[in-house]
């Protein structure tokens, strides 16, 4: 078994891993960013410390050089010979120790009153901001990368030099009057931290590249449980959960490549398997051993299908099988009953051998379908030929569905009806026969088809069932049906309005919450809407039909068994269903004017409903013979062309004005009044 995906995992991988290197070199190159920043911020940081550190060393040489030497007179009227020789002599072994390249003392007013560069004394220097800061109280540094700025001593030395201002207070002042300048080589206070840097700068390297290291490792970790979850998710959007086997999204794709653009490589066989005897299985033994069956098909399956073929499961109990390539028709059978050879063996399930068979049916591409929905198709219709026919494998043929080309264009055009609003409703009246009155009626689509006329439930209803559209279908009768009693009723005609419901659209719940929204939204009471349900649909279903219905009922809504006679069921049957009205089918009516059987079988309904309290509806009735019968043996209501023919909802009211004006009224020896009227008028 293969399956061929619409991009390889290999691919994939390679997408997601330049996505992994992608994103992990974007990673790289911010986190080198922040670190240059960072770094940058940092040497900031280390060279204010320098600073700061500079200016500490510069106080305590101030003061330890000059704080018991300067009195407020030096500083305000100038140093004396023995005071600059003895500042001297201690700059001088201050020095040797602290490397100071240059120092002065300057009076708030900038005057020089002392320099080591004796040049200087006396001048006037021209405010800074590291001046003005200590003048302030506060030490200053700052570096000068040239030595020739500070002085000729200065100038002598090469390296980059800190320059320091020291607020000086002098001996009895309570404020600093003057500022000791000391230029210091940058080496005396980067020496200091040096060491301190390349830890730092270490830290920083070894924490981005940790922090690196850690993304790194997230992001793969991250990466691959996405990928995990990714797979997983492409997995099961293209698997059966149940199985493991391909969906039907997978088998559109496999299916579509059957027609290739090249005519060599293009080709193959299409077979839909359906299981025979699943529902007993599911009945007996439960839905969990059913899905337990399942699964050990899927593997027999696996195990039988020929190589290169795609298994799936459609869902429920339908299988596929894809085999590509120029097939002609023998080999299809051929592959076929190697398939089916795989039910030849019971199946193990709950420790119970249980043997169940499958129906097949085969299509080949570009013999029986030129696209994938065509092939589909005729596979579908081959396999339920299979199974009606009680032949195991059937090969599509034109004559199992004469009608195929139209149906597709019935179908299609049916899809653009219901879009432009081209589906219409008729109402035929159901006559009380005991008062010859009228209050209810049934509603009958019909689709006024711009090319082909009124065309009746036959000509579309089947394909819209077929083709998926009954709901849509259903669910525009339902509006226009409610939308039509409402109208009734504010015209003063209170009508009830029975509306037929398929056996699958009465199970689906859409179906049921619409018919209960458009009571509410429409405002007329839930007992004016019938639904009429085929006995035949009814007994398909029982369980789930007795369900739904017992939930419109609780509504309200009013339920009808339609073309009783015909499912085989009895009226003590129905019994457990909300059912307050029975409609006998027209067969048995139109026998009873010459078969007994068919009298008494419609006397013996009608004494066994009215035991039960239902209410009892002849169809087809069509004369008056049929008509006067049916009152004779006590029937409740009749509804035939001999009664009216279904009309457009503006017509009914005309209709009935007709049926009580007084020409009909004056006539009571006639047994029926003339609802069989001129309908040419209004058709």
């Amino acid at each position: 078994m293969s399956m061929a995906p619409t991009m390889s995992r290999a691919s994939q991988r390679n997408s997601r891993g330049g996505l992994l290197g992608r994103f992990a070199l974007l990673t790289l190159v911010v986190l080198i960013v922040v670190g240059i920043v960072f770094a940058m911020l940092l040497t900031k940081t280390i060279r204010r410390g320098e600073l700061q550190q500079a200016a500490q060393v510069a106080a305590v040489l101030s003061d330890a050089t000059m704080g018991d030497v300067l009195a407020g007179d030096d500083v305000r009227d100038g140093l004396s010979k023995a005071s600059i020789v003895e500042l001297n002599m201690r700059l001088a072994r201050a020095q040797g120790r602290a490397s100071i390249v240059a120092a002065s003392v300057i009076r708030a007013d900038g005057v020089v009153v002392y320099s080591t560069d004796t040049s200087q004394i006396g001048t006037t220097k021209a405010p800074t901001t590291g001046f003005s800061t200590a003048l302030s109280g506060v030490p200053h540094g700052e570096f000068i990368a040239d030595p020739a700025a500070v002085g000729k001593q200065a100038h002598d030395r090469s390296s980059t030099l800190v320059q320091t201002d020291v607020p000086f207070t002098p001996r009895g002042a309570k404020a600093p009057s003057a500022v000791v300048e000391i230029c210091l080589p940058s080496e005396i206070v980067t020496s200091r931290i040096e060491s301190q840097r390349r830890w730092t700068y270490g830290i920083l390297f070894l924490g981005l590249t940790v922090l690196f290291t850690l993304l790194l490792a997230v992001l793969w970790v991250a990466a691959r449980r996405l990928r995990r979850d990714a797979d997983r998710h492409e997995f099961m959007a293209s698997h059966d959960s149940l199985t493991g086997l391909p969906n039907r999204v997978h088998l559109a794709t496999a299916t579509e490549q059957l027609f290739g653009d090249d005519d060599d490589s293009s080709g193959g066989v299409l077979m839909l398997l359906d299981l025979d005897g699943f529902k007993d299985v599911n009945d007996s033994l439960g839905h969990s051993a059913g899905d337990d069956l399942l699964v050990d098909v899927a593997e027999r399956l696996a195990e039988f299908a020929p190589t290169g073929s795609t298994i799936a499961r459609l869902g429920g109990d339908e299988f596929a099988v894809v085999l590509p390539g120029a097939i002609p028709v023998q080999r299809a059978r051929a592959a076929a009953r190697r398939l089916l050879v795989a039910f030849d063996r019971p199946f193990e399930v709950r420790d119970i051998s249980v043997s169940i068979d499958a129906s097949v049916g085969i299509a080949i591409a570009g013999l029986h379908g030129d696209t994938r929905d065509e092939l589909l198709q005729r596979a579908d219709i081959a396999m339920y030929a299979a199974k009606r026919g009680k032949r195991r494998i059937t090969v599509y043929s034109d004559d199992l569905d004469p009608m195929g080309a139209d149906v597709l264009a019935v179908v299609a055009d049916l899809r653009r009806a219901l879009e432009a609003g081209e589906l219409r409703l008729h109402y035929q009246p159901k006559v009380n026969m005991d008062s010859r009155s009228v209050s209810s009626v049934e509603a009958l689509v019909r689709w006024r088809h711009p090319e082909r006329g009124l065309l009746m439930p036959a000509a579309f209803i089947p394909f819209a069932e077929r083709a998926g559209l009954i709901g849509k279908v259903t669910l525009w009768v339902i509006d226009e049906a409610v939308r039509q009693c409402r109208e009734w009723a504010d015209q003063g005609h209170f009508l009830t309005v029975a509306i037929n419901i398929s056996q699958t659209s009465l199970l689906d719940p859409a179906i049921s919450s619409a018919l209960v929204a458009a009571i509410e939204a429409y405002d007329v009471p839930a007992s004016a809407i019938e639904v009429e349900i085929t006995e035949s649909a009814l007994t398909a279903d029982l369980e789930g039909a007795a369900e739904a219905l017992a939930a419109l009922h609780a509504h309200g809504v009013r339920i009808s068994i339609d073309d009783y006679g015909t499912g085989y069921s009895s009226i003590a049957h129905l019994r457990a269903l909300p059912v307050q009205c029975i409609k006998i089918d027209r067969s048995y009516v139109a026998g009873m004017l010459e078969d007994p059987a068919s009298t008494s079988i419609v006397r013996s309904t009608l004494d066994l409903a009215h035991e039960l309290g239902l209410q009892v509806v002849a169809e087809g009735v069509e004369t008056q013979v049929e008509y006067e019968a049916l009152l004779a043996i006590g029937c409740d209501v009749a509804q035939g062309y001999f009664c009216a023919r279904p009309m457009p909802g503006e017509s009914i009211v005309e209709w009935m004005v007709k049926l009580t004006a007084p020409t009909v009224a004056t006539t009571p020896a006639s047994p029926l009044p003339d609802f069989a009227w001129d309908w040419s008028a209004t058709e």
